[in-house]
């Protein structure tokens, strides 16, 4: 009898925590409470793990986001976007099936099949065409590894490695793997085909590698 008691309140504990949430004004439920567990559709905030097919109007998600597009104010944890990942903020690992970015901060690993992008970016990120916007304006900063095989990467800082085709940044302090590279700062090693340092009194143009370690 004790036993089937203490069964009991359990039973009722987990009843009252365990809620079905409907939220009309962004068209989801979750399976939890105060949107902790399962979000199906667009809630305002996600802790857990959320499903959908084309997110709008997120503002924060903590935990796992499994959509076409993902796209949130910020976040912290774990997307896939079969199409892409977009956040302003974001903190954790980005799988985007064409792209993956933040408009303003990204912290953590980036992966893409064309580009990864953001305005600060800090830690590992890979794409097959490369790291650049479309619009041409550049990237401020890179502080860790870019790998973007077909364009580079367009920055104004580099701080650490990046490999592509094209290489280019206002500042470098670090090494670029690529055909052609050109900084207009050199603190690093270029590695390439064409390499170009401006700031270098001499041998500004150098062939296969280039170096310059003052500032």
């Amino acid at each position: 009898m004790r036993a089937q008691n203490h069964f009991n309140t359990f039973l009722i504990l987990f009843l009252l925590n365990f809620t079905l949430t409907v939220s009309a004004q962004n068209k989801s439920f979750c399976i939890g409470a105060n949107h902790c567990g399962l979000n199906i559709g667009n809630p305002v905030n996600s802790i857990g793990l959320k499903l959908n097919l084309f997110d709008k109007n997120i503002q924060s998600l903590s935990g796992v986001n499994l959509a076409l597009s993902c796209s949130t104010d910020n976040t912290k944890g774990f997307s896939i976007g079969v199409f892409a990942v977009n956040s302003i903020n974001y903190y954790g690992l980005a799988v985007g099936g064409f792209f993956a970015g933040s408009e303003s901060t990204f912290n953590g690993i980036g992966i893409a099949g064309l580009s990864v992008i953001a305005d600060t970016m800090n830690g590992v990120f890979f794409s097959i065409y490369g790291n650049t916007k479309w619009n041409h304006t550049l990237i401020k900063e890179l502080n860790g590894i870019a790998v973007g095989f077909m364009a580079g990467i367009n920055c104004e800082t580099i701080n650490g490695l990046a490999i592509g085709a094209l290489n280019y940044s206002m500042h470098q302090k670090g090494v670029t793997i690529g055909i052609a590279n050109y900084t207009e700062n050199l603190n690093g090693m270029q590695f390439g085909l064409w390499n170009v340092a401006a700031n270098k009194k001499r041998f500004k143009r150098m062939p296969f590698i280039n170096f310059n370690f003052k500032k």
